[in-house]
């Protein structure tokens, strides 16, 4: 009798959390699905291609690019937060890039919350060109083929 009552207890349970689930929305279904998503899911979650700006800039290499080496601890600190590639620009040139594993500049990757950062550095070249206004309607965003990204045009 007493097997039975769990028996009960334990389906409608299981039919409770089936239901909530299906009455969540997609995003949060996908959240559970796939509780620890990392770079390399990039055909898990939506995504859309950006097309190649019609024109954009190259940043070319530095002279003495890649001749830096790595301490111990930057090396571990690299590997403990599983870093997969690594870039260093700067005053306008290639300094340092780096890639691991089986990372190259062509595979693909999700980007996470990234998007918050680059959207932040786009708001500063708005901001550096002379715009005092906060929304962005629509941006031209130019992105290099291999690596890169300017603003081009915003609409304010």
């Amino acid at each position: 009798m007493k097997s039975r009552k769990w028996k009960k207890i334990s389906a409608l349970l299981f039919l409770g959390i089936a239901l909530l689930f299906l009455l969540m929305p997609t995003y949060m279904q996908e959240a559970l699905i796939h509780w620890f998503p990392d770079i390399s899911d990039t055909y898990i979650f939506p995504s859309d291609t950006v097309g190649k700006a019609d024109s954009c800039w190259e940043w070319p290499v530095a002279r003495d690019a890649n001749r830096y080496r790595m301490t111990d601890d930057e090396e571990a600190y690299l590997e403990k937060y599983g870093t997969v590639a690594y870039l260093v620009i700067q005053d306008d040139s290639i300094r340092y890039e780096e890639y691991r594993e089986d990372w190259t500049p062509q595979k693909l990757s999700n980007i996470f919350s990234a998007t918050k950062s680059i959207v932040g550095l786009l708001v500063g070249i708005a901001y550096d060109e002379g715009s005092k206004v906060w929304t962005i309607k629509s941006a031209n965003i130019c992105l290099n083929s291999r690596r890169g990204i300017k603003l081009r045009s915003a609409i304010f």
